[in-house]
């Protein structure tokens, strides 16, 4: 049970975390929900997976040679039925929002568009997880805005695949 400290903590680690990744320029907001329902393990090797698509599509067959990828922020979370569904920022990337949309079909429906700050879509991703459910690319802190603030590094950075 959460007390008020508790929640208070909560939005203050929320609101560090929506002014830390207003810091980037983000090229999509994303909403990607599998078909059916799927383990958390899953779920996360066919986000990598989809990482992986999109590293190809944008900076070529071998991105990861030149040690160049797309850098990104996801929330998990699970709707009524039990489905996993993820919120999802990706920067760096100049292909169309459709190529993310179609390389998740297999999985699912996207929502893949441009990143619009105005429609607030970093609180949107931050509204129903804690900064504790928030996971990043590797390299995030590889990109032009200063590192992760001491409070959001207790965050865990993902360090799954390449992407």
């Amino acid at each position: 049970m959460y007390t008020f400290r508790d929640a208070a903590q909560r939005l203050a680690a929320r609101e560090e975390m929506s002014y830390f990744l207003a810091r980037y320029e983000w090229s999509w907001y994303c909403h990607l929900t599998f078909a059916t329902p799927a383990p958390a393990r899953v779920a996360e090797r066919k986000f990598h997976d989809w990482i992986h698509t999109i590293n190809r599509r944008n900076f070529g067959r071998s991105y990861y040679k030149r040690r160049v990828s797309a850098y990104w922020v996801r929330a998990m979370e699970y709707q009524i039925n039990t489905v996993a569904h993820f919120h999802a920022l990706v920067g760096g990337v100049s292909i169309d929002p459709t190529r993310g949309t179609q390389a998740w079909a297999k999985n699912g429906l996207a929502d893949v568009k441009y990143f619009d700050a105005v429609k607030n879509g970093i609180d949107y991703m931050l509204k129903k997880c804690g900064a504790e459910d928030v996971v990043f690319s590797q390299n995030l802190g590889d990109c032009s805005s200063p590192g992760l603030p001491a409070s959001v590094a207790l965050v865990h950075t993902d360090s799954g695949r390449q992407g």
